[in-house]
């Protein structure tokens, strides 16, 4: 599919490029762009080998250990440029006699010949009673399963451990030894996220963060890419390949002074892999349950000897059957991008995919009564098909191309500009089950729809960082704007009724496909103006915020069966504000607190033609996080109060229309448990406590109950070792166990939908370990839901329960260089 021209997007960027030319033409301006990728940019002054140390950790973000004679009475040269971490390091201590033991991200340091002269790297024995922590990149890779940083919760890399606001990071090294093929798969072990409860549908990534999304909000969808979220119309979003992305970022509680509109639980945002300096690359051959066939690369490096230009190359090509009887997955990828870097202070890099799924599988949707009530006639079978073989269909392709530029105009001020455009089309056609037919136990009633979308969409972010003293206080401060514009074109129409007997299952039968004869032309703007500042005071960190948004939202249908149409133009307005404050101690214990708001557009007008006012959210948290000094171990423990309001209920007097009297609360604890010690272990450990109630609305039965879907308690425990020596080096082994309480699945709560427990067991091996021919090659292996579980993952009414995934098993050979 080809990328659509189109009068709107030309015009939006070259206002945005107008944007960069203003702001670049102020001279005289921050601090160090920090490093991304595999490459890392480093300014260590020549001096004491102990200060040149600590510059170096903090640059690269590795820890350094070693003796305190080590480093007594030597100095160094000092160096800079932009290199890899290990360059970086032998080039500092040539000359100085050190040796080096590099595992992962832990360097170990003790006197012995120069690495340089003799080309050792990795002879040395590890000790480490001094050791020195530095930054991981704030969207690059990271060693292990624990990051420090995170960009999605300030724009600006400020480190978790200085953020008001509880942020969970899922890193590409847990992505892989979990074996992760989708977003949702990946936050499977993320506290506070609750993913898989639509089933094993293959078409989006639908998530609940506090109690809040899935079938409750369409906003819940992870569709934020590299800080700027993928815009759609409802119904068909866009989904994020889990291969070319780095790590996903959540930012628990409100996000909208950095974002916009957005939920009030949360947002999920995912970064994409980018070009390195460094040559690398990786081809993946894989297969598994349900005649799973996979292949996927990921290679890159610099284009020219000066090292300014790169590029990478992600791609992957699949096929498989799915859990439910005719539905298939299938998908090409691919995902290019160029960096262009001149010098230290200036970035500019090219963003770019393409995906095309001419299959994906849908959720399967069956009544409670034969899922999670027993039905003495007919036990339903989670491999069922609920539609039409002749009919059922989904279609999407869509192409995302940005860019992002960086500049530094001086030690107190960087620009920061960025952009995307996208294009989908999609199609669905779809025979659903509505229930059993009036005094049957085994016929299901079917209802036909069809969906055709073709929608396009640009985005931009443009603000400026500012750092500065103020007497004795540092800030760290960011003015900016952004703007989205979504164009869509939707043709829809429902068709014929059939039906099903579950007695004899006829998947093929013939009936009138419904006509698309309703269409939607639907314009959206937002633009928003922001501005926050970080302050540091000895050991405090202070965060504040203020955000002022402008929504458009116009509508034309045409409603072709009878020659109608019918127009709305709705304009809303909203600011949203947020503060918070975190104290780090010399002990590593750092507790915050803060208070944040939220809001979301909501279309539409009640029965006198009064126009929704927006739906707003607002979160008091407070919590503590602990990290052992000298150590890659952190707990984080946090309690929040989050209120969603002016929520549309049905209007008690008026049928078919609806009032904004609606509220849903969510209280609740949330701990979190992240290690990565030595190079060996690695360790996730999860907890959520979710109190969600409606305390406001039309219907008074619902009002004290919790949301459908919701449950009181989740916990997640994963644990991943590798072996370095013995007669099991190069072996891999992880595994862990995801748990899910009761929910309800009816308004009502008189619909109980049990919990469940799942085991999950991965392996791996590096046939380089012992072989050094084979270096780069290794083999994976990853089974979730060990015993073959079979449960229900929720339900969204009584008529609609879905069926979680059953043991699926899939193996793969990666070769890496």
């Amino acid at each position: 599919m080809a990328l659509r021209k189109h009068r709107w997007a030309a015009s939006g960027v070259a206002i945005l490029l107008l944007q960069s030319a203003v702001a670049g033409a102020i001279a005289g301006w921050p601090a160090e762009v920090r490093a991304q990728s595999g490459e890392r940019r480093f300014s260590i002054p020549a001096g004491g080998l102990g200060e040149a140390l600590v510059a170096f950790a903090q640059q690269s973000g590795m820890q350094v250990g070693y003796l305190p004679s080590v480093a007594r009475g030597r100095s160094v040269r000092g160096f800079a440029g932009t290199a890899p971490p290990e360059t970086a390091l032998r080039r500092l201590l040539a000359g100085t006699g050190i040796t080096y033991t590099l595992r992962g991200n832990a360097v170990s340091l003790s006197t012995g010949p120069d690495p340089v002269e003799t080309g050792q790297t990795a002879d040395a024995t590890a000790l480490a009673p001094i050791v020195i922590h530095g930054e991981d990149g704030y969207f690059g890779p990271v060693t292990g399963f624990m990051a420090e940083n995170s960009l999605s919760a300030t724009k600006t890399g400020v480190p978790i451990a200085k953020t008001p606001q509880t942020v969970s990071v899922v890193t590409r090294g847990q992505i892989d030894s979990q074996g992760a093929r989708t977003i949702s798969e990946a936050l499977r072990y993320t506290s506070g996220v609750l993913t898989g409860t639509a089933g094993t549908q293959t078409r989006f990534d639908s998530v609940y963060v506090r109690g809040f999304g899935g079938f409750a909000s369409a906003s819940n969808f992870s569709d934020y890419l590299d800080g700027m979220r993928l815009l759609w119309p409802g119904r068909i979003a866009p989904q994020i390949e889990s291969w070319g992305v780095e790590r996903l970022e959540v930012l628990h509680g409100p996000a909208s002074v950095l974002y916009g509109q957005s939920s009030p639980g949360g947002l999920v945002n995912a970064y994409s892999k980018r070009p390195r300096f460094e040559d690398s690359g990786s081809v993946e051959l894989g297969a598994g349950s349900h005649d799973h066939l996979q292949a996927a690369f990921d290679f890159g490096g610099a284009l020219d000897a000066e090292e300014t230009w790169a590029y990478r190359l992600v791609g992957l090509g699949r096929k498989a059957n799915a859990q439910t009887d005719f539905y298939e997955d299938q998908r090409i990828y691919l995902a290019p991008s160029f960096t262009y870097q001149p010098d230290d202070g200036t970035r500019f890099t090219l963003l770019g995919s393409y995906t095309r799924d001419p299959a994906a599988s849908d959720m399967a949707t069956w009544p409670a009564f034969g899922t999670v009530i027993r039905n003495p006639v007919v036990d339903i079978q989670r491999e069922w098909f609920d539609g039409n073989a002749n009919y059922n269909a989904f279609r999407r392709e869509q192409a995302n191309i940005g860019y992002e530029f960086e500049h530094e105009f001086s030690q107190a001020v960087k620009l920061s500009h960025k952009l995307r455009y996208q294009n989908t089309q999609a199609a669905i056609r779809q025979v659903t089950p509505y229930g059993y037919l009036e005094g049957s136990d085994h016929i299901l009633d079917l209802g036909s729809i069809g969906f055709d979308f073709d929608y396009w969409g640009i985005s931009s972010d443009t603000n400026l960082q500012f750092e500065f003293d103020t007497g004795a206080l540092a800030h760290h401060a960011l003015i900016g704007i952004d703007t989205q514009h979504l164009d869509n074109v939707r043709h829809h129409g429902r068709g014929g009724w059939t039906e099903l007997d579950l007695l004899n299952r006829d998947y093929f039968q013939n009936f009138p496909h419904p006509v698309l004869d309703t269409r939607l032309r639907q314009r959206t703007s937002q633009i928003g103006l922001y501005a926050q500042d970080h302050v540091e005071w000895g050991d405090f960190s202070f965060l504040g915020g203020i955000r002022h948004d402008y929504a458009r939202t116009r509508e034309h249908y045409d409603y072709l069966y009878d020659g109608t149409s019918e127009d709305t133009d709705q304009r809303d307005r909203k600011t949203t504000w947020r503060a918070g404050a975190v104290y780090n101690g010399p002990n590593g214990l750092s507790p915050f607190a803060s208070y944040a708001t939220s809001f979301e557009p909501a279309i539409g007008a009640d029965f006198n033609g009064k126009l929704f006012k927006p739906t707003t959210g607002e979160q008091y948290e407070i919590g503590l996080r602990f990290q052992p000094p000298g150590t890659d171990l952190n707990f984080t423990v946090s309690a929040f109060d989050l209120t969603r309001q002016n929520v549309s209920t049905p209007d008690p007097l008026h049928h078919f229309f609806s009032i904004q009297t609606g509220e849903i609360r969510s209280r609740g604890l949330k701990f979190e448990a992240k290690a990565s010690l030595d190079t060996n272990w690695n360790l996730v450990a999860n907890y959520a406590y979710w109190d969600t109630e409606v305390t406001k609305d039309t219907n008074a039965a619902k009002v004290g109950k919790r949301p459908v879907a919701v449950p009181v308690h989740t916990a997640s425990l994963w644990l991943d070792y590798g072996f370095d020596s013995g007669n099991l080096e190069g072996f891999g082994l992880g595994g862990g166990v995801r748990y899910v309480g009761p929910s309800y699945g009816d308004d009502a709560n008189t619909l109980k939908v049990p919990g469940f427990a799942l085991v999950d067991v991965s392996a791996r091996y590096d046939f380089g370990a012992r072989n050094p021919d084979l270096k780069g090659l290794q083999w994976s292996l990853n089974i979730t839901n060990l015993f073959d579980k079979t449960y229900i993952a929720a339900c969204a009414d009584r008529d609609s329960c879905y069926f979680g995934q059953g043991r699926s098993i899939y193996t793969s050979l990666k070769y890496s260089w």
